[in-house]
């Protein structure tokens, strides 16, 4: 299990945002031409390290659903399609993943997954820009049903995705309003600070809105996090 979670930590949470922050900064200084051997490096090596992150997360997901932890099930899943999304970028395959969230919901009756059903459809519709009004449609489907069930982990993670969509919608304002609302319902259910991915998500949100000392500033709060997360020390470094 430890190595699984290595293993998803490599594409989840904040590495996603190293290798989007890496891109832009050699992006905006590099030389278009110029080869540069540490984005060389970054590229020969995500195959790899893609290929292992959907071989595992494929054989966990038959395992849980073999031992019927569809908690567990509905989690994986939601993992491998962002990855078939944001890194495979094969549609069909994400939506196989989300197509499997539902019969999951179908099968238990649990209306839990029927909420990262929804989470997860809103954010494969802003992510492929197919249609932001029903991005925010399935947002809202999950949002009022977190907030029907009580869910306040849902309700934070629901109200972040409504943030990252407005960032991809360069409203940055809006997004950071959504994020702050993220956080502020995870410290309502935890009584802690929130997730490491909250903070990097304010910081992106800053570096887009041109504020450099507030990036910076989130930035750090989500390096902090992640040192204080026990299985996280490799993706704290990485920061």
């Amino acid at each position: 299990m430890r190595d699984l979670n290595r293993v998803l930590l490599f594409f989840d949470g904040k590495m996603k945002q190293f290798l989007f922050l890496f891109l832009l900064i050699h992006s905006v200084h590099a030389e278009a031409q110029q080869s540069n051997p540490l984005l060389d490096w970054v590229k020969a090596n995500e195959y790899g390290q893609l290929r292992t992150c959907i071989d595992t997360l494929q054989k966990e997901i038959h395992t849980a659903h073999k031992q019927q932890r569809y908690q567990l099930e509905s989690s994986y899943l939601q993992k491998l399609s962002h990855l078939f999304l944001t890194r495979v970028k094969n549609f069909d395959k994400t939506m196989g993943c989300i197509e499997q969230i539902k019969q999951l919901a179908d099968k238990t009756g649990n209306q839990e997954f029927l909420i990262d059903y929804y989470n997860q459809l809103g954010v494969t519709y802003y992510y492929e820009q197919l249609d932001m009004p029903k991005s925010f449609e399935y947002f809202k489907k999950a949002l009022d049903l977190s907030k029907k069930l009580k869910i306040e982990k849902n309700i934070s993670r629901t109200l972040s995705n409504y943030g990252l969509a407005y960032l991809e919608k360069e409203n940055h304002e809006t997004a950071l309003s959504y994020f702050r609302q993220a956080i502020a319902s995870y410290k309502k259910e935890y009584n802690k600070e929130g997730t490491m991915e909250f903070y990097s998500n304010m910081g992106v949100a800053f570096i887009y809105a041109e504020k450099y000392d507030s990036a910076t500033y989130y930035l750090d709060k989500s390096l902090l996090r992640a040192k204080e997360t026990p299985g996280l020390d490799d993706d704290a470094e990485r920061l």
